[in-house]
């Protein structure tokens, strides 16, 4: 079952790498991966650690003949200005008939990379039963975000494969009684070693780092009580991971610029240089574009964007967008669990702690069998479980609660560290880290409540699997602007996220393969404001784009207190049919208003485009306005530059 499933997510992956245009941040990661492999400057992009790029990179070069100009030397380039978005796009530009194989070629590495690590999920945690691990599984290889972010060159699927990795070799660790043996230190320094795949991978991981021994403490305080003793060696630990990752970090980077000393960095965010001012002169052991890469998104934070929902922009950030967010962005059937262990798990803990206000006719278990370590006799199938009166349990079992309470800490860390910077509450996708204990925690949930019901556990993967697929098909091949049906869908209007349904330039094929078999129409006038930053040269469409006046008349067309009496006076001379083509944007407000001089008119019209049903969805992102536009008025188009 599970291989079906494998195979299934891998097509709908595949079909999108295939299909879909580059996203927004996708044609300089592009740039930088090439870049990075070929002239051997690792600080590329250097907002997103380099490990990632080198999955694609590697591959493109040996395969592709990619013509990228020359880059400038990342040292050259202060933070926040980005080269690598234009210089990709002259690399489009230079490679018009043969980019899209290109992308296709870098896209493939990443999706095998991120459905392989689907079996690490389902192998790697054996202090929890098989079916919980199988529903993790399931739910991370369906997910909308994993399907949605799977295939593009961008690092937020990686970042969930490297905190699978982090997380099963730290309770491999943390579970070796023997600590003075060959074997504990071998897996402690795989730790270090997932450490420094995790700090290489995104910069979200440098809080994390800092917040992880109370997790290890938590861990060691649930599993066995924790001394002095042990409480040094998990700090002492930890500390030597932090140098294993260190030492990877400096080997990406190629050793290039360690032991600079702080007060030569040229730091822009308030944060960095605050604390290269006190240090002075004290060198750092990080390479100098790793701090800078780090810099550069403090600024982004020390900025701030408005946060978005469902129509309403929020410009001081929302603290709670990522709790909201996970749900619109997260399939029909996480929903579902969510709510069913939200009212059992409270109504368990009363059984549990409180049997006098409930009948209690048994105690309350979780169906948890260790193959490690149980002899074979207590080991069970699926199906055995789900059928027999009795329930096989290990709740004295501290390696399971401990591991519980674990992931429960992984994931309440990333949502804190997103939520505590809420200025930056901008893509849910900054999640994947957390996603893969909460799906393991789901299991764990929905395991304990198939044994407490002993339903047929056939019968609930028959129904759950007849959901996703349910979703997944009226979702394909849109799974990057998936929004849950529960929340209005991909299609609602106004739009729910900025991580939703909005346009990152995923749609421009899409939108040349519309615009082949939708002809103009004779007397017709189209207009195009989409987004991409592939060069306008690479791309079969009219340069047209609609001037404000072309805005306006599309709003007052739709407006409620509009009249169609003046409509109704003009002769049919004096109109003409117009047709506006639209990306739903929402970014600042939307990146083709750089088109013409920003004004507070133009901001204001496109936020009023976002709120109008349009006649016809090309994509979810991309739609089409038809109205009649009075020729009297100054309705030349002008062209994109």
């Amino acid at each position: 079952m599970l291989l079906l499933v494998g195979l299934c997510s891998a097509v709908v992956l595949l079909t999108q790498a295939f299909l879909k245009s580059p996203v927004s941040d996708e044609v300089g990661q592009f740039y930088a991966s090439v870049a990075t492999v070929r002239y051997g400057d690792p600080a590329y992009y250097r907002v997103n650690p380099p490990l990632h790029r080198w999955v694609s990179g590697v591959v493109v070069e040996a395969l592709c003949d990619v013509p990228i100009p020359r880059p400038y030397p990342a040292s050259m380039m202060v933070s926040g200005n980005r080269a690598e978005f234009p210089m990709g796009t002259r690399a489009t530009e230079a490679s018009p008939n043969t980019y899209r194989w290109h992308f296709l070629v870098g896209r493939i590495p990443r999706i095998m990379v991120v459905v392989g690590f689907a079996w690490v999920l389902l192998r790697g945690f054996p202090m929890l039963s098989l079916r919980s691990r199988t529903i993790a599984t399931v739910l991370y290889l369906t997910s909308p975000l994993t399907l949605g972010h799977g295939w593009t060159m961008m690092p937020d699927a990686l970042s969930a494969c490297t905190m699978i990795l982090l997380m099963l070799t730290t309770l491999r660790w943390l579970n070796d009684r023997c600590w003075l043996n060959d074997r504990c230190w071998v897996n402690s320094v795989l730790v270090g070693v997932a450490w420094g795949a995790c700090l290489n991978v995104k910069f979200t991981y440098c809080p994390i780092y800092l917040l992880w021994p109370l997790l290890l403490v938590g861990h060691e305080a649930v599993a066995r009580r924790i001394g002095w003793g042990n409480f040094m060696r998990l700090g002492l630990n930890h500390f030597g991971h932090g140098v294993i990752a260190l030492l990877i970090t400096i080997v990406v980077y190629e050793g290039k610029d360690v032991g600079v000393p702080m007060i030569n960095h040229l730091f822009a965010s308030e944060l960095l240089w605050s604390l290269a001012t006190r240090l002075g002169s004290l060198p750092s052991p990080l390479p100098t574009q790793y701090l800078m890469g780090i810099d550069e998104q403090q600024l982004f934070i020390q900025r701030g964007v408005p946060s978005y929902f469902c129509g309403t922009f929020y410009p001081e950030g929302m603290w709670w967008y990522y709790i909201v967010g996970v749900f619109a962005k997260e399939q029909i059937v996480f929903l579902g669990v969510c709510a069913l262990l939200a009212v059992w798990l409270p109504i368990q803990a009363i059984k549990r702690f409180y049997p006098p206000l409930l009948r209690q006719r048994k105690k309350f278990g979780l169906a948890v069998v260790d193959q490690a370590t149980s002899p074979p006799s207590t080991i069970q199938s699926q199906e055995h479980v789900a059928s027999s009166s009795t329930i096989t349990v290990n709740t004295t079992d501290p390696r399971f609660w401990s591991a519980v309470w674990f992931l429960v800490g992984v994931v309440t860390v990333v949502f804190g560290i997103l939520s505590w910077n809420w200025q930056m509450a901008l893509n849910v996708r900054y999640l994947f880290p957390g996603l893969p204990a909460c799906y393991l925690l789901l299991g764990v949930g929905l395991d304990a409540w198939l044994a407490e019901t002993r339903l047929s556990t056939r019968l609930i993967y028959a129904i759950g699997l007849t959901v996703i697929a349910f979703d997944i098909a009226i979702a394909w091949p849109h799974q990057f602007a998936y929004i849950n049906p529960l929340f209005g869908g991909s299609y609602r209007t106004p739009t729910v996220l900025h991580d939703s349904n909005f346009d990152g330039g995923q749609d421009v094929w899409t939108l040349e393969k519309w615009d082949r078999e939708h002809p103009i129409p004779e007397g017709t006038r189209r207009y195009y404001a989409f987004y991409t930053d592939i060069a306008r040269s690479a791309i079969n469409l009219p340069k047209s784009v609609p001037s404000e006046a072309i805005l306006e008349a599309l709003v007052e067309s739709r407006s409620e207190d509009s009249s169609d009496t003046s409509t109704l006076e003009l002769s049919s001379e004096d109109v003409v049919p117009v047709e506006v083509i639209i990306a739903r944007c929402l970014q600042a407000p939307a990146p083709w208003h750089r088109l013409w001089e920003e004004s507070e008119r133009f901001h204001d019209l496109v936020h009023q485009t976002a709120t109008i049903v349009p006649d016809e969805f090309i994509s979810p992102t991309v739609v089409v306005y038809r109205f009649e536009f009075e020729k009297l008025q100054s309705d030349h188009g002008e062209e994109s530059p």
